[in-house]
């Protein structure tokens, strides 16, 4: 279960987005952007300006958004999400540009702190602490305190 960091954190998005994605548009755009620019599966750099500033460019900002989605929401939930959906998110993106790139800083360190997290039981599990099925129950709930963070953090702003 989630060998990777990265694998944990696209499970933490598409958990996200199934939970508040749709009702909280900026908080998923901003949690999808600090995760991302932490996943070594995208790219954090496009021929040398931040996805940030992507972002903020307005029309390249739907190639970062559709980036993130695709990477977060791969696989049937990616399929599911339809394109007036994705058209939302990035009109979003657009028109809320504050909005998002306030989150973003508080959206980071918590991924930082649960990277902490998920490194100590990766950890303990190969220093042989514990086992496989005890290894993947602490990272499961890892995973739902992690999005319930995500949530509160946001909620809080």
């Amino acid at each position: 279960m989630y060998e990777k960091f990265d694998e944990f954190l696209k499970a933490a998005v598409r958990d996200f987005y199934k939970r508040s994605g749709v009702r909280k548009k900026g908080q998923f755009i901003a949690f999808a952007l600090a995760s991302g620019e932490s996943a070594s599966l995208l790219i954090d750099k496009v021929k040398g300006t931040s996805l940030k500033e992507k972002l903020i460019g307005g029309a390249v900002g739907a190639v970062a958004i559709r980036m993130i989605v695709k990477w977060a929401l791969g696989g049937p939930l990616g399929i599911a999400l339809s394109l007036a959906t994705l058209g939302s998110l990035i009109a979003y993106a657009v028109t809320n540009q504050k909005e998002i790139l306030d989150n973003i800083k508080s959206y980071r360190e918590q991924v930082s702190a649960v990277k902490r997290e998920y490194d100590e039981i990766h950890e303990g599990f190969r220093g042989g602490a514990f086992g496989q099925s005890e290894r993947d129950l602490m990272i499961d709930g890892l995973l739902r305190r992690f999005v319930e963070r995500i949530e509160q953090v946001g909620d809080s702003k």
